[in-house]
Parts: C-alpha cells; structure tokens; sequence
C-alpha cells in the first residue's frame, strides 16, 4: 500500500512538496481545484506504473530550478518494512514494491482505450468512425489507419513516377526500369566524356598554339659562380713583396739609426722617405736648426737609400693595393637572384598543356626548385656575412702596407672565405641542374607538336566522346527507374504489412471483445447509460476491416459517422471507466490483493445520479483490492466520496500556495462540510475571539440561510419561499408561526446587518462581535421550526 507521498519536486507547479507528515489510508479522497497538481500527482502515479520517465520528464517544472531537479519518493507498506520508491536522475531508480500494483485511470486512458468517431487530440490520428476498445486495439486501429493513408500515399507515388518515365517515350514502365544497365556507372562515363571532351580542346589550343609554344622560354641560372682566388693571390703576393737592391751600407747606417732612435721602425721609414723631399738649402725643414756635416752625412745616407727606384717600387705596390680595396665583390644582387627564380616559375606555369602540367614527375621538380632556391639564398647569406668580415679584416693590414710598401707582410689566409665560396658555387649548380631536368620535359613537349599527329589524335577523341555519351544517354533514366524498383518495392511492403496488421487487430479486437465486452456492456448499462446499448459486430470497410462495437440509442441503431453527435463526452468518459473496472474485475483474487486503483476525476461531466452508481461500483471494489486513490476537483464529489467511505477514508488537500503545490490530510468533517458549515465555523471562532478577522460580511447570507432552511416547509406552504427576508419574517409572525417578540428581534437583527451588506462597511471589532453573538444565541436557541 502507498503510505506516504514524501517528496515530490520540480515537477509542473509541485515545486518541493512533502506529505511525509501523513499516512495514505485504504480509501484516499485527494480534492484541489483545477490546476492544483491533481494530474500531475497521477502522471507521477502514472510513471511509476509504466516505468515511463517521460511523463514526468515533459511535466518539468518551468522555470525550473537547478536546485530541484525533478525528484519523487514514494513509500510503500511491504512485507520486508517500509519501501520508497524513487524517481531522480531522469529515471525511476527504485520500483514499486511486487506487493503492489498501480491501476491508474486518468485522461490519457481514455485516449488510450476508446475510439469513438471522435478527432483523436494525439498527432497523426485521423477522422474515424467506429468504436474500437481496449488500449492495444486502439494502437493497433491507430497504428493500421496510419498504414492505409501511407499505402495510398506509396501508390500515388509509384503512378507519377510511371508517368515521369512515360515522357520519355516508354510504353512499359516495369519493364524499362528493370533493363539491365550498362556496367560502367553513369558518372564514370560522365567523367570519361569530360575528360575526352576536354582533351579534344587541349589538342585543338595545341595545334592553333603550335609556333607560340616552340617559342616559350626555358629555366635558365639564377646567379654566377664566384671565384675570388685571382684576387686572393693579388693580396698575398702584394704582401709578400719587398725591394731587394737598396744599397746595403745605406740601408744598414739606416737600421742601426732606427734602432737607436726611433720606436716605430715602419712608421719612421715612411716618414723619413717623404721627408727627403722637404729637404731644402743648409737648415732643417721641421726646427729650421741649422745642419752640421754629421745630419748632412745622416741625410746623404737616406737619399742613397730612398732613391727612384724605392720611389717606383712603393707607388707600384700603392697601385696595386688602391685596386684590392674591394676585392670581394658579388656580382649578383640578392633580389636579382630572387627574379630570375620567380621568372623561371612563371615559365613553368606558361605550360598548361597536359603533357606537362599533369606530369607525374613535374610536382616534385618544382618543389626541388624551390628547396634548392633557398639553400642558394641561405648560401649567399653566408657568403655576404664572410666575404664582408675578410674585406673588414684585410683593410687594416692593406693601410699597413700602403705606409711601407718595401717591407714585406705575412700573407693572409682566406680558407674559411673559400669554404663559403664554394657552397654557394655548389647550391647554384644543384639548382641549374634541377632546370635542367625540368627543361628535359620541356624540350621534349616542345619536339613532340606535329600538326598532323594531333589531328589524327583528336579524330579518335572525337569517335569516343560521342559512343560515351550514348551510354550516358541509356542510364539518363536510372535514378527515375531506381526510385521505380524502390517504391514498387515499398508499395509492396506496406501492403503486407498492412495486411498483417489487419488480421492482428481482427484477432486482437475478437479476443478483447470476447473477454471484456460482456463485463464491460453490464458495467456500462448499470453506470446509468440505459439508454445505449452496444453490439459487437464485423465491419467490413475497405481496408480498414475490424470488429467494432455499434451503438443503440434508445433501441435505435446510430450510423456510424453519426455516433459522435449522439455519445456525448461524459458517456465516452464513463465507457473507458466501464473498461478500466473490467479491467480490474478480471484480476484474479491474488492480483486483487496487490492492485492500487487511482482515479483523476472519474466523475468530471457526471450527474449525481452516475455519481452515486460509480461510488457504490467503487465501494465494492475497495473490499478486494489494496487500495483507492481518488482526486477530484469538484467539491461535492469529494464530500460524497468521503461520506461514502467514512470508515476507510482519509482526507487530502492540494492547494496552491507562493511556494507551489502544498498537501496535507484534512479531517473527514472538513472535507464534507458545506460551505455554510464553514461559515458557521468562522464565525463561532470570531465570537470566541479565537481570530479577529473580521466577517461582519459573512454574517447576513449565514442570518438568512438558517431562517430560510429553519422554515422551509411553511414558508413554501405559504408561498413566499422567494420573496425578501423581511416578507418571510412578517408572513411566519402573521400566521403565527413564530412570535412577536421573535420576529421584532430578527428584523432588528436584519437591519442592523442591512446596512454592513450594502456599504461593506466594517465598524468595530466589538460591535461585530456582539451582532454575531446575538445571532448564533437566537438561531441555535430561539427559532423551535
């Protein structure tokens, strides 16, 4: 038995809704007003019995709260102790206890067990006209009416595709669609055709482009080898040079002078030599001192020594040097070198004929190119980088030598100039030889354009494009004839399965009709309906051939596309009832005794009359099964439902409140009591001072009711059951039915409550106090009627 509803959470307006404070009874009579969680309490119910998360996945809260993902826990009574099941994480991960099965009949039922000739809410249903009853005949009606519109739809479609094959002039559509085809695939032979076709203009452009394509350009070198080995040689043997007939005596008085006198022997040997020419009459150029016979003799020494011939010598060597000032030069500029190879692309790119651009072995030519392209840049950068360190490293030993050109230098050594030198020789070698190979094809293509071979070439083409295209030609209609096959194919299909299912409901409908429609048809008739009667009988209707259940209106029979003017809603809702207690009759005694019905509503649309049949149905149930859940929106249904099962019964409340849907038990009494009960309870609790709201407004129709009903039957004896208050009061007073001091005191009270009803005024708590406490003392003690 289910004893406890104790969370149910962020499911439609239940925001977080606890019940744990209750225990569910045998009988339970759920009351809310619409849109207070009454079905959405038995979608819940309804999920549990089904395992069927998605009802109460498509009733998530909205807006929801992450917070409160929807979450029920539901306890049972079970053998073991207590058991909760609990639905979290999108799914129910604790089941109901075997000891207990849920039976819910709510609004879906009915959808789910009863077609009427009613437009069916769910989608995909159409118009139908027959009774069909049980839950699976109703999928399987709904389920073959669906095959029938998709089999008309199928051959509607084979028809047109017939006739989209018959514009291209086949008489026989089956036939021609299921030729046999050629064994190419149709864009295999599309490509070939393109290709053939394309070909024939290459050789056409070829042959009009004859004289300019022999005239194209080929790849040439991008830079000069270097060779700086004659200047290397200069530099070392200038160097080397030194003047060897200066007269020895003069040269040696010259030496020991230096020695002596001076630090810088070479700078002073070059100052000494050019200062012989400032050498004028008896005094020294620089002091103006005059100069004896031993500075006479000193400079006599230098003139032998630093005669012509050391004259010629030095300017010789100064010649020279001035030449090997920049003796490193590239005679290739950078951008140049990146020009030549640019244009060399551009050649290549000149050749879109096939036998070139789409040679195998030119992607690769190219992209060796381009590698040996940078290499010869990254060379040269490194010869740039060297080839300025040497210049910047021979130009002070150059000015060395220019100071003294006779004296002999240590030669230089340009190993690591060279080195670079000859890298860049070789990556400007390893790219000419790729031109090399690359104008190897070109020159080939260029020797292969003959005039005549071509025109031959292109004849052949020509043949060949023309037999693809009549085998393109033949499977132009394929994909038409292939949705041909294919839609024969599924027209087919459906119409077995359709068949299938056909002869499945037959059998399904027999069985159902065989095993409920008795009990259904007395549980029908005895729910008040004795005005209908339902048959069962075979209906042959084209393609929907099913046993149906026909209908009798006062003995009448009712057509079939007229049962719906006639079965009202309330009768269709009561027939679906009638199969849901068949359903529930036909348990054995054992499923019984684990079964828990739940109502949502089962009496919306009903007269009192069917009311009370359906409690009394009820009644009798409740003493073989588990237990009974019972909601309803309607107040007098609640109040008949608990009076019905007082003993058994337990109260229970949904109300809307700021934080959601709040459930609680309620009292049998409360939940029976009339609305002048309740009045008669807050106005007591008023005059006791147990609340101070204040209900002078409550007080007149209360006044009222109790004298209306107090003297009912006398006043509808004496005719004035409809007329004002005040009339009825003079009419019991003059006919001496109630006193004259009575009826002076119920006018004095009518009029003091006249003027609170009319201008809602509210007075003083006190005053209304005193006003209730006079009228509860004259209804209760005075009026005897």
């Amino acid at each position: 038995m289910l004893k406890r509803i104790k969370l149910v959470q962020g499911i439609g307006s239940f925001g977080q809704t606890r019940g744990s404070s209750f225990e569910l009874a045998k009988v339970n009579v759920v009351y809310g007003e619409n849109r207070n969680g009454k079905s959405t309490l038995c979608d819940v119910l309804h999920s549990l019995e089904s395992n069927n998360p998605e009802l109460i996945l498509n009733r998530k809260s909205i807006p929801g709260d992450a917070t409160k993902p929807p979450k029920v826990e539901l306890q049972f009574e079970a053998s073991a102790g207590n058991h909760v099941a609990r639905f979290e994480n999108r799914a129910w991960q604790v089941a109901a206890p075997d000891c207990s099965k849920l039976y819910v009949f709510d609004h879906s039922f009915i959808h789910r067990n009863v077609i009427t000739g009613q437009k069916q809410e769910r989608q995909n249903s159409e118009n139908v006209t027959g009774f069909i009853l049980g839950e699976a005949n109703t999928a399987l009606y709904k389920q073959l009416a669906d095959l029938n519109e998709s089999v008309r739809a199928e051959r509607s479609h084979l028809t047109n595709l017939e006739r989209q094959i018959g514009t291209h002039g086949i008489a026989n559509a089956q036939e021609y669609a299921n030729s046999a085809m050629p064994t190419q695939l149709k864009q295999e032979l599309e490509m070939q055709a393109s290709e053939q076709k394309l070909r024939e203009q290459q050789i056409a452009t070829t042959i009009q482009n004859a004289d300019a394509i022999r005239a194209r350009r080929v790849l040439v070198s991008i830079a000069q080898q270097v060779d700086y080995n004659p200047a290397i040689n200069r530099i070392n043997s200038t160097l080397a040079a030194n003047l060897q007939n200066v007269h020895q005596g003069a040269l040696s008085v010259l030496e020991a002078h230096i020695s002596h006198h001076v630090n810088n022997s070479g700078a002073f040997k070059g100052w000494a030599a050019q200062g012989l020419g400032f050498v004028k009459g008896e005094s020294c150029p620089f002091c103006g001192q005059g100069l004896g016979e031993g500075e006479k003799g000193l400079i006599a020494t230098y003139q032998q020594a630093f005669n012509t011939e050391f004259d010629n010598f030095n300017n010789g060597v100064k010649q020279v040097l001035d030449q090997l000032r920049q003796p490193f030069l590239l005679t290739d500029m950078k951008e140049h070198i990146g020009h030549l190879h640019q244009a060399n692309k551009d050649s290549i790119a000149l050749y879109i004929e096939p036998e070139i651009s789409a040679n195998s072995a030119l992607p690769n030519f190219i992209t060796s190119l381009d590698q040996q392209f940078q290499a010869v840049l990254s060379a040269y950068d490194s010869l740039e980088s060297n080839r300025q360190a040497a210049t910047n490293f021979w130009l002070p030993i150059l000015n060395q030598k220019y100071s003294v050109p006779y004296e002999p230098i240590q030669v230089i050594d340009f190993s690591a100039l060279l080195g670079t030198v000859e890298v860049y020789n070789q990556t400007i070698y390893s790219y000419w030889q790729v031109c090399e190979q690359i104008n190897g094809l070109l020159t080939q293509f260029k020797a292969s354009i003959e005039a005549s071979q071509l025109r031959n070439e292109m004849s052949q083409l020509t043949q060949s494009y023309n037999a693809t295209m009549g085998l393109i030609k033949r499977i132009d209609l394929e994909p038409l004839c292939n949705q041909y096959r294919e839609k024969s194919l599924q027209v087919l299909t459906a119409e077995a399965t359709y068949n299938q299912r056909k002869e499945q409901l037959e059998q399904s409908q027999s069985a159902y009709l065989e095993n409920y429609f008795d009990s259904v048809n007395r549980l029908f008739t005895a729910l008040g309906s004795n005005d209908f009667e339902i048959d069962k009988v075979a209906n042959n209707r084209g393609k929907q051939v099913v046993y149906e259940v026909r209908v009798k209106f006062k003995g009448q029979p009712i057509p079939v596309d007229k049962v719906n003017f006639v079965f009202s809603e309330s009768d269709r809702r009561a027939l679906a009832l009638c199969i849901f207690l068949a359903k529930v009759i036909s348990l054995s005694p054992e499923e019984k005794s684990k079964a828990i019905l739940v109502f949502d509503d089962p009496v919306t649309s009903f007269d009192n009359e069917r009311i009370t049949l359906i409690l009394n149905k009820l009644d009798e149930l409740q003493r073989e099964v588990k237990q009974l859940i019972i909601t309803t929106h309607y107040k007098g249904m609640a109040s008949k439902a608990v009076k019905k099962f007082r003993q058994a019964a337990k109260s229970v409340r949904l109300v809307r409140t700021a934080n959601g849907i709040d459930i609680s038990a309620v009292d049998n009494d409360t939940m029976t009591a009339t609305e002048h009960d309740a009045a008669f309870d807050r106005i007591k609790a008023f005059v006791d001072r147990e609340v101070n709201d204040n209900i002078i407004t409550e007080l007149r129709p209360f006044f009222e009711v109790e004298i209306r009903g107090r003297y009912k039957k006398q006043l509808t004896e004496l005719g004035v059951s409809k007329e004002d208050l005040s009339v009825c009061i003079n009419t019991l007073c003059n006919n001496g039915i109630i006193s004259n001091s009575l009826a002076a005191q119920l006018n004095a009270l009518r009029d003091s409550l006249n003027t609170p009803m009319h201008e809602i005024g509210q007075g003083a708590l006190e005053n209304t106090r005193s006003i209730a406490s006079q009228i509860l003392d004259v209804v209760y003690n005075e009026l005897t009627a």
